[in-house]
């Protein structure tokens, strides 16, 4: 036998060689999983959707919508958005002012197509909630009920996942 032909021989079975452990490789990682995977589900564990998801809760302790629809009055009064109080005010590093000490700050206001700053007070900011008060009883209302369920479905995936192109 010439030496190129050994050279091919030895290059052909080299060659069956890597073919034959990727394919072995392949075939025993499926093996693996499935076998891990019937393991796990003989101790319990859930691999579907179905399987993880909760039951949903009864209509009447479900919270969502009442809130939902309580917030959407909330927006009806836009001007206790632009009044409230800062959380806390920056003075010079590590100082700061707490909002409870403040007598009034500074707040934007909308008029005539454009914005304005006014100075609020407690007073005033407290008239403004006062407008408010049945929708923010019925937020009250419905956070005491125990679960708040959007009824997602969670079997249509994540936006995040589609092209973009179908955003």
């Amino acid at each position: 036998m010439n030496t190129g032909r050994r050279i091919f021989v030895g290059a052909v079975a080299l060659m069956g060689l890597m073919v034959g452990f990727l394919a072995e490789e392949h075939f025993r990682g499926k093996w693996e999983l499935e076998s891990w995977k019937a393991q796990m589900a003989a101790q319990g564990e859930k691999f579907t959707i179905e399987g993880l998801l909760m039951p949903p809760p009864a209509t009447e302790d479900n919270s969502f919508f009442d809130l939902l629809q309580a917030g959407s009055q909330l927006g009806a009064n836009s001007q206790v958005s632009l009044m409230m109080p800062p959380g806390m005010r920056l003075v010079m590093p590590g100082k700061f002012i707490l909002a409870t000490t403040l007598i009034e700050w500074e707040g934007s206001q909308f008029a005539g197509g454009r914005n304005k700053t006014t100075k609020v007070t407690w007073k005033f900011f407290a008239d403004e909630l006062q407008k408010i008060a049945e929708p923010l009883s019925e937020v009250r209302e419905a956070l005491k009920k125990p679960a708040f369920d959007a009824n997602l479905d969670y079997r249509m995936g994540s936006i995040f996942s589609c092209p973009i192109s179908r955003l």
